[in-house]
Formats: structure tokens, C-alpha cells, sequence
């Protein structure tokens, strides 16, 4: 006697022999994985009527081979949809002055190192952060501090070479540039919210600034960045 077998109807293809008198079979692996034919002989499969061709549909009379249909399977979930996640549900379009900001590591870095500028002398030409920094110099100083890059000298090369950025884009690490009069540029490092720290001449240091107010808004030139990411 076959052993006690787990039922699994399978589609197949290729060539299978048949004793005469079985009217179809199936497939079935046992418990041991073996793929075997079971072939049905009794009770004889039921027809129904409707299923009978009639003369009418084979006029020529070739004899027709029935086959009783494999029993439908059911109550088969569908498998899951794969969900398509867009760039835009991981890296969501935030408000540039009000965040959240989600920023990378090299921009968490600058700000580190920015912050921790705040309140270095000003000193126009100055190039040493224990005896002062212009606004220039101290861009080079937050970004070789912090990710090791080094910026051009002058508040008007950074403009020029930074890589020009809209106002959507705006993110914590990028620069703000301005220009004071005909012989005067200005930069500072924007830290969210509508903040900047620079290099303020007027200060004598290192000081937050907001862009919203209107001495800034009014020589505001570009928004620029050196960070890729």
C-alpha cells in the first residue's frame, strides 16, 4: 500500500503512458518528495450533457477525446504587490527656512564646525583663527575643518566657483553670497531656519545673522554650495 501522500496537483510537460482503461491522472509528491502518477479508473468521471459535442460541431465525425478538468483550486491569495518606494518618500521635499532638514554627515560636520566658530575675531585679511578671520577665510576654516576641503581665498572665487543652488534646494552647509558695494563681497554658511553665521566686520566676530533681514535681503546675489550631498 502507498504510503499516506500530500496532495499537490502539478502542470506538466512531456510525454506520460497511460493504462487503457484510466480516464486521467494527476501528479502527487509523497512525504519523502517523490513526484508520482496517481491514475483514476473508478467511479468513471461524470459528463454532463453540455459537455457532449454533437454532430453539428464535428460534422466529420472524428471521435473526440473527453478528459475530466483538474478540480479548481481556490482561495489562493495573489501574491503581495512589490511596493515601489519613490526617492521622494525617502528623501522628502522640506521648507528650507522652516525644515525639518535631513541632511548627510559632511553637512552635520560643517555645522559642527561652524558653531563652533562662532565668536573668532574679525580681522579683514586675517587668516589665523586664534587672531582673527575675514568672511572668506572663515569658509575655508569651517570646510577644511570639517570634511577637509579647501575654498578659494576670496569671498568673490568661492562665488564664482561654488556650484549655484535654488532657493528649494537650500540646505544646512551651503553658502550665501553677497555684495556689499562695487569693491565688497560677502559669504556666510547657512545653519537652517533663516540663520547664518559669518564673519561680521561690524561685530568684530564671528555672529548668527538672519537672511530675512533687510540689509541682507537687498545684496543677496547667490546661493551656493560645495557639497554634493
Amino acid at each position: 500500500m502507498m504510503k499516506p501522500v500530500n496532495y499537490l496537483t502539478l502542470l506538466f510537460i512531456g510525454t506520460l503512458t497511460l493504462p487503457a482503461n484510466a480516464q486521467y491522472t494527476q501528479m502527487v509528491v509523497d512525504d519523502q518528495n517523490r513526484v508520482l502518477p496517481i491514475f483514476f479508473t473508478e467511479p468513471q468521471p461524470v459528463i454532463e450533457p453540455a459537455m457532449v459535442p454533437t454532430r453539428q460541431q464535428f460534422p466529420n465525425n472524428n471521435p473526440v477525446v473527453m478528459q475530466n478538468p483538474l478540480p479548481p483550486i481556490v482561495n489562493i491569495p495573489s501574491p503581495p504587490q512589490r511596493q515601489t518606494i519613490s526617492r521622494q518618500a525617502i528623501h522628502p521635499k522640506t521648507d528650507p527656512i522652516r525644515g525639518p532638514y535631513l541632511i548627510s554627515q559632511a553637512r552635520h560636520r560643517i555645522m559642527d564646525a561652524a558653531h563652533a566658530a562662532i565668536g573668532i575675531p574679525y580681522i579683514y585679511g586675517g587668516n589665523n583663527p586664534a587672531r582673527g578671520l575675514d568672511c572668506s577665510s572663515l569658509m575655508q576654516f569651517i570646510h577644511k575643518q570639517a570634511i577637509g576641503m579647501s575654498l578659494p581665498r576670496t569671498a568673490a572665487a568661492q562665488r564664482d566657483k561654488s556650484k549655484t543652488i535654488q532657493f528649494q534646494d537650500l540646505q544646512p552647509g551651503d553658502l550665501l553670497f553677497f555684495k556689499i558695494n562695487s569693491r565688497t563681497n560677502h559669504v556666510g554658511i547657512y545653519i537652517g531656519y533663516g540663520k547664518f553665521i559669518h564673519a561680521s566686520s561690524s561685530n568684530r566676530r564671528a555672529v548668527v545673522a538672519s537672511m530675512e533681514l533687510p540689509y541682507w535681503k537687498k545684496r543677496f546675489v547667490k546661493f551656493g554650495s560645495y557639497l554634493n550631498s
